[in-house]
Parts: C-alpha cells; structure tokens; sequence
C-alpha cells in the first residue's frame, strides 16, 4: 500500500483554522488525494488528536473530527514489541523531549517502512524518512 502516517500535528492542523500550519495541512491532504496515498494513523495518534480537538473545542467538534478521521484514514495495527521498541528509541534520546506517542510512530513507520507525515522535527533526529 502506498501510504504515508500521520502524526497528530498535520491532523489536528487541518481541522483547526486558526492553527499555524492549517493551509500547509490543507494544501497537504489535497496533494496526498492527486497522489493517491492513503493515510494511516495509530490508536495513539487518534487519541492524542482527539484529546487536543476536545481540550481546545468542544464535544461536537470533536465528534466531527473523529468521524473525519474514520472516514479519511486506515488505522495501524500495532505489536506488542512496537510498545517496547518506542520505549527504548525514546530512552536513547535523553537531551530530547521526545513524546512516546512520536516514538511509536517512529517505531511503526520503520516496521512498515512508510513516511512520517509530521511538522515536528524530532523525526528528522530519529532518522525517521519524513513526507515532504
């Protein structure tokens, strides 16, 4: 499958239009659809997404935002060793503020050998492949 998985940033700016980098995740999505990639995300990256849309928004909102979800991705099944191995890659980045859930997205894009679609730059310090 051609693909790419989303980090929580991309997702929640394309939903926010206020955020930053909004236009830069609409323009993004229109380009991911002409390229015919689908978008994957883990349960983790649902629930940080969803946790930031209900925290800054509302319920509704927030329920628009999962149904939006549910139908514009595929979500990732994830392995035991998946948990351990974020575990340890965050571990090995002591200087960095590194989130357990981009660790598990990194985990999980080198499992399935697929691009990171993310605004965060601690991808590039895990050598992590990043779409751009």
């Amino acid at each position: 499958m051609r693909a790419v998985i989303a980090d929580t940033g991309p997702l929640y700016a394309s939903f926010d239009t206020s955020d930053q980098y909004h236009k830069q995740a609409q323009l993004e999505l229109r380009e991911l659809q002409q390229q015919k990639l689908g978008v994957l995300v883990t349960y983790p990256t649902v629930l940080e997404s969803y946790s930031l849309v209900l925290q800054r928004f509302n319920t509704r909102l927030a329920q628009r935002f999962l149904q939006t979800l549910r139908s514009g991705t595929t979500v990732v099944k994830l392995i035991d060793r998946d948990y351990l191995n974020a575990m340890q890659l965050v571990s090995s980045y002591l200087d960095q503020k590194i989130t357990l859930f981009d660790g598990l997205t990194a985990i999980v894009s080198k499992r399935l050998s697929l691009p990171i679609w993310t605004y965060d730059y601690h991808f590039d310090i895990m050598g992590v492949q990043v779409w751009r």
